[in-house]
Protein backbone atom coordinates (compact mmCIF):
# COMPACT_ATOMS: atom_id res chain seq x y z
CA UNK A 1 0.00 0.00 0.00
CA UNK A 2 1.30 3.44 -0.93
CA UNK A 3 2.04 6.09 1.67
CA UNK A 4 0.07 9.34 1.72
CA UNK A 5 1.51 11.95 4.08
CA UNK A 6 -0.12 15.31 4.74
CA UNK A 7 2.05 18.34 5.47
CA UNK A 8 0.98 20.56 8.39
CA UNK A 9 -0.32 23.07 5.82
CA UNK A 10 -2.38 20.40 4.05
CA UNK A 11 -3.88 19.35 7.42
CA UNK A 12 -4.83 22.99 8.08
CA UNK A 13 -6.35 23.15 4.59
CA UNK A 14 -8.47 20.04 5.26
CA UNK A 15 -9.71 21.55 8.52
CA UNK A 16 -10.55 24.84 6.83
CA UNK A 17 -12.44 23.02 4.06
CA UNK A 18 -14.34 21.02 6.67
CA UNK A 19 -15.20 24.13 8.70
CA UNK A 20 -16.41 26.03 5.64
CA UNK A 21 -18.69 23.25 4.41
CA UNK A 22 -19.84 22.42 7.97
CA UNK A 23 -21.38 25.87 8.29
CA UNK A 24 -24.18 24.48 6.11
CA UNK A 25 -23.91 20.74 6.76
CA UNK A 26 -21.49 19.01 9.15
CA UNK A 27 -22.35 15.59 7.68
CA UNK A 28 -21.68 16.79 4.12
CA UNK A 29 -18.40 18.36 5.30
CA UNK A 30 -17.24 15.10 6.86
CA UNK A 31 -18.15 13.12 3.74
CA UNK A 32 -16.42 15.59 1.42
CA UNK A 33 -13.21 15.58 3.46
CA UNK A 34 -13.32 11.76 3.56
CA UNK A 35 -13.62 11.68 -0.24
CA UNK A 36 -10.81 14.20 -0.59
CA UNK A 37 -8.57 12.06 1.60
CA UNK A 38 -9.51 9.00 -0.47
CA UNK A 39 -8.50 10.90 -3.62
CA UNK A 40 -5.15 11.67 -2.00
CA UNK A 41 -4.71 7.96 -1.31
CA UNK A 42 -5.40 7.25 -4.99
CA UNK A 43 -2.80 9.83 -5.96
CA UNK A 44 -0.31 8.00 -3.72
CA UNK A 45 -0.93 4.84 -5.73
CA UNK A 46 -0.15 6.66 -9.02
CA UNK A 47 1.83 9.79 -8.18
CA UNK A 48 2.65 10.59 -11.80
CA UNK A 49 -0.96 11.27 -12.79
CA UNK A 50 -1.04 14.95 -11.85
CA UNK A 51 0.01 17.98 -13.82
CA UNK A 52 3.67 18.93 -13.40
CA UNK A 53 4.14 22.30 -11.68
CA UNK A 54 7.89 23.03 -12.02
CA UNK A 55 7.43 26.74 -11.31
CA UNK A 56 6.24 25.81 -7.81
CA UNK A 57 9.20 23.62 -6.97
CA UNK A 58 11.07 20.50 -7.93
CA UNK A 59 8.72 17.56 -8.42
CA UNK A 60 5.53 19.47 -7.50
CA UNK A 61 2.39 18.18 -9.20
CA UNK A 62 -1.27 19.05 -8.91
CA UNK A 63 -4.57 17.30 -9.46
CA UNK A 64 -8.07 18.76 -9.21
CA UNK A 65 -10.77 17.37 -6.96
CA UNK A 66 -14.12 19.08 -7.23
CA UNK A 67 -13.54 22.79 -6.70
CA UNK A 68 -10.14 22.16 -5.11
CA UNK A 69 -6.62 21.52 -6.33
CA UNK A 70 -4.33 19.12 -4.52
CA UNK A 71 -0.61 19.97 -4.69
CA UNK A 72 1.84 17.18 -3.89
CA UNK A 73 5.30 15.69 -4.29
CA UNK A 74 6.17 12.07 -4.91
CA UNK A 75 8.10 10.45 -2.08
CA UNK A 76 9.40 6.93 -1.58
CA UNK A 77 6.37 4.63 -1.81
CA UNK A 78 3.78 7.40 -2.22
CA UNK A 79 3.19 11.14 -1.97
CA UNK A 80 3.29 14.06 0.40
CA UNK A 81 0.25 16.30 0.06
CA UNK A 82 1.62 19.81 0.39
CA UNK A 83 -1.35 22.11 -0.11
CA UNK A 84 -5.06 21.96 -0.97
CA UNK A 85 -6.51 25.16 -2.43
CA UNK A 86 -9.88 26.17 -3.79
CA UNK A 87 -9.55 26.44 -7.56
CA UNK A 88 -10.61 30.11 -7.49
CA UNK A 89 -7.69 31.01 -5.24
CA UNK A 90 -4.43 31.92 -6.87
CA UNK A 91 -1.30 29.96 -6.06
CA UNK A 92 0.66 33.24 -5.85
CA UNK A 93 2.10 33.57 -2.40
CA UNK A 94 2.21 29.85 -1.72
CA UNK A 95 5.78 28.70 -2.08
CA UNK A 96 6.17 24.93 -2.22
CA UNK A 97 9.90 24.96 -2.72
CA UNK A 98 11.94 23.27 -0.03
Amino acid sequence: MATCLFSPQARRDLLAIYNYIAEDSPSHAARFVDLLEEKCGMIAESPGIGRRRPRLGKGVRSLPFGDYIIFYNAIANGVEIRLILHAKRGITGFLLRD
